[in-house]
């Protein structure tokens, strides 16, 4: 990027998924793991570094795997205080209670979204009491 020093990337697993494959020693859960952990200490960071109340959630599953050292050393590094519900998604959440739209389609349904909506709304009030 013109004007820049540092260089941008983009990589999206599953678009190298062939090209993974032919690597015996490539890891994708750790990698997924360590995909997670990085951006929820990116986030939190930034968020705290910038004072900006935040929470965080996962909308789709993400395993964080605490069974390696390095991904224990970073998952305790996270603000667990701001992470709502930090082992289940809102696609679980709603799978769970059977409040997704369809067979073929698993998004939520009103219910679904007003359900999750309430829980964080209550999990923001008790964090922050001023709202």
């Amino acid at each position: 990027m013109p004007g820049y020093s540092t260089t941008w990337r983009t990589w999206a697993t599953t678009s190298n998924l062939p090209w993974c494959r032919e690597k015996r020693a490539w890891d994708f859960d750790q990698e997924h793991s360590l995909f997670m952990l990085n951006s929820m200490l990116d986030l939190q960071w930034y968020f705290k570094a910038n004072q900006i109340p935040y929470i965080m959630y996962h909308g789709l599953p993400g395993e964080i795997d605490t069974k390696f050292d390095d991904h224990k050393i970073l998952w305790n590094s996270v603000d667990k205080n701001h992470v709502y519900l930090p082992f289940k998604s809102h696609a679980e959440f709603i799978n769970e209670a059977n409040l997704f739209v369809s067979d073929q389609d698993y998004h939520p349904t009103e219910q679904g979204h007003l359900q999750w909506a309430d829980s964080v709304i209550s999990f923001i009030k008790q964090l922050y009491q001023e709202i």
